[in-house]
């Protein structure tokens, strides 16, 4: 399984959140461009905190929309190895995802599969 499949599966529900973050790294990029001819010190701080606001936001959107595909794919996982409603997933999927998450998803998954089998 692969991130191409995860953003596939979780499509829908993310859309929202990456639609509002595409539009937060253009108004950033927008707003840089701007504090470059700015010639007011007040207006610059003025948009450099507000480029401080949107550079919140959006860690808050990449947090958001990874969680959703965490889940789902921790969720297509437990469905594709027959573990679904398995009280020791949660515990079996954080291993996994220890193990490696350096990797993405394919690290999890390979370590999942490897402890998957204690829990069946």
């Amino acid at each position: 399984m692969d991130s191409d499949t995860i953003q596939d599966l979780t499509k829908k529900q993310s859309e929202p959140f990456q639609n509002e973050l595409d539009a937060v790294v253009v108004t950033i990029q927008k707003i840089k461009a701007a504090v470059k001819i700015e010639d007011s010190n007040k207006r610059m701080t003025e948009m450099i905190e507000a480029i401080k606001k949107l550079r919140t936001r959006q860690r808050e959107l990449w947090g958001l929309i990874s969680r959703i595909e965490e889940e789902a794919f921790k969720k297509a996982l437990a469905q594709e190895y027959g573990v679904v409603g398995n009280p020791k997933l949660d515990e079996v999927y954080s291993i996994a995802y220890q193990q490696g998450h350096a990797d993405g998803f394919s690290g999890i998954e390979n370590s999942f599969m490897d402890l998957v089998e204690l829990i069946k």
